[in-house]
């Protein structure tokens, strides 16, 4: 799928609607943030959990029933745009517990889950499952 060229997560999340929030803590200051309504996402570029450089997204899914909390990573450079909304979608999803539904839904949203088989351990398990 990698053609060489790779887009910037920190850029790519700017261009979907996140905006600049100086109450995020982030090696890259200021830090971002997006209102979804039931939910305010936080990204700040920080080292990760395998000390590697990464974008940190939190947050807290607020639904008439539950509470969800989102502390995932994803990394710093991805192999497309599609991968990367994908991979935010998929951090999304799996906070909620199935399928996030937010108060004010992005466009961004949809199509994310129609890149799913974009994500790298998606496509190591179609891979697998072919092999078979």
């Amino acid at each position: 799928m990698s053609s060489g060229a790779s887009i910037s997560t920190w850029d790519l999340l700017q261009e979907l609607g996140f905006a600049p929030d100086s109450g995020v803590m982030s090696d890259v200051m200021p830090g971002l943030s997006f209102e979804l309504g039931n939910l305010k996402l936080s990204a700040s570029c920080v080292m990760g959990r395998r000390l590697r450089p990464v974008v940190l997204l939190t947050g807290w899914i607020v639904e008439t029933r539950r509470i969800g909390e989102i502390c995932d990573e994803m990394p710093r450079q991805l192999e497309s745009r599609e991968q990367g909304i994908a991979w935010l979608v998929w951090i999304l999803d799996k906070a909620a517990g199935g399928k996030f539904e937010p108060e004010s839904s992005p466009d961004w949203l949809t199509q994310g889950r129609q890149h799913v088989g974009l994500l790298p351990w998606q496509r190591s398990a179609a891979i697998k499952d072919n092999g078979k």
